[in-house]
């Protein structure tokens, strides 16, 4: 089931790319900090003669505690700077999330979306116009925003043959479902290293176009993001993104 066909996938599926409004997201974090805090530096490249692609650079970091997960992410390109921040629980579970994209010419827009109860609820902060959309959550569906998959995706069966169902939304509130499954067990050499991970495939169903893209999580627990491939949306091109460095 899909809200709206045209749903961009670039926050979706993958990535990376808002600051935290007051007083929203961030009194979710655990009391007495978090206990393990990693960073992770990307690549993005158009694949092909890509038209209206443009190479980015994304840093990640990823905080965790016992009962919950934080993601900040920065996502630098020649036209733009999007930063995003999620909160999740401890099996990546959805909280809530904001993301803030500033352009060239210094104007910025701010999104949020919350989880309440069986509602999700998406806002758009641009100057004095402010937007708020309410999206009515399937009660079989495990809910992702953005890169909030990366993040519930460590807690994949992985090696079971098991297909997870998810219902995923956007920044503006549309709303898609997707199906991630295994695909099996690859090694890569990037930049980064040398890692062993699972190929996880993320079918996105769309009416009409077929839409897929395939992540590498290290087999190695946490199951850190190595790379992903595929489209961020519809109409725009393929992304091949890769781990180029962490700490």
């Amino acid at each position: 089931m899909i809200r709206n066909p045209a749903l961009p996938l670039l926050g979706l599926l993958l990535c990376f790319g808002s600051v935290n409004p007051p007083g929203s997201a961030w009194a979710l974090a655990p009391e007495g900090g978090y206990a393990a805090r990693h960073i992770y530096r990307y690549h993005s490249v158009p694949v092909g003669n890509a038209v209206g692609g443009e190479e980015e650079e994304i840093e990640v970091v990823i905080l965790s505690a016992a009962t919950a997960m934080e993601y900040r992410s920065a996502i630098t390109s020649a036209l733009s700077k999007k930063e995003v921040t999620i909160f999740t629980d401890e099996k990546g579970r959805f909280l809530s999330a904001a993301r803030t994209i500033v352009d060239t010419r210094g104007r910025a827009v701010t999104e949020t979306v919350r989880k309440d109860g069986d509602k999700a609820y998406a806002e758009r902060i641009e100057g004095a116009e402010r937007s708020k959309k309410e999206i009515r959550l399937p009660a079989d569906r495990v809910l992702g925003v953005d890169a909030s998959l990366v993040l519930l995706l460590r807690s994949f069966p992985f090696d079971t043959g098991s297909r997870w169902n998810i219902f995923m939304v956007d920044f503006a509130g549309r709303s898609v479902e997707v199906t991630a499954r295994q695909e099996g067990v690859e090694r890569l050499r990037l930049a980064a290293g040398t890692f062993e991970c699972y190929r996880i495939e993320v079918l996105v169903h769309v009416p009409v176009l077929s839409l897929r893209i395939i992540l590498w999580l290290s087999k190695e627990s946490p199951h850190l993001l190595v790379k992903s491939l595929g489209r961020r949306g519809p109409f725009t091109p393929s992304y091949d993104t890769y781990l180029t460095a962490m700490e």
